[in-house]
């Protein structure tokens, strides 16, 4: 089973709020769900939970990344769209919580998608 969540040392006497990005070696890797003075829960991108609109660099295609327990996916994506291997992909400006342009990792592999 994947890790769904995180608790770290990091509370609101450190500035942390919640709805807030936390970034690991620059990447996005969740976003703060609950803060106390001294603690916060970090809800990762890879939880079954997780969507984030978010953009891929070279296409400028827009998708929903989803966490899950098989890695993160990218919906939503159209068909018509040319998706490579190595492709940078970033938050997108369409989410309400998360600045755009926080770097989240490029595509491993493309699958099709169901019909």
């Amino acid at each position: 089973m994947s890790q769904q969540s995180l608790l770290v040392n990091k509370g609101q006497a450190d500035g942390w709020q919640k709805d807030m990005a936390v970034i690991a070696q620059g990447f996005l890797v969740g976003r703060v769900t609950a803060v106390l003075p001294h603690t916060s829960r970090v809800a990762l991108l890879s939880s079954v939970d997780s969507q984030l609109p978010v953009v891929l660099q070279k296409s400028r295609s827009v998708g929903i990344l989803k966490g899950g327990p098989e890695g993160l996916i990218i919906d939503e994506v159209p068909r018509d769209v040319a998706i490579e291997p190595g492709e940078a992909v970033v938050t997108s400006n369409l989410g309400d919580v998360i600045k755009s342009g926080i770097p989240i990792g490029t595509i491993r592999a493309v699958l099709s998608g169901k019909s």
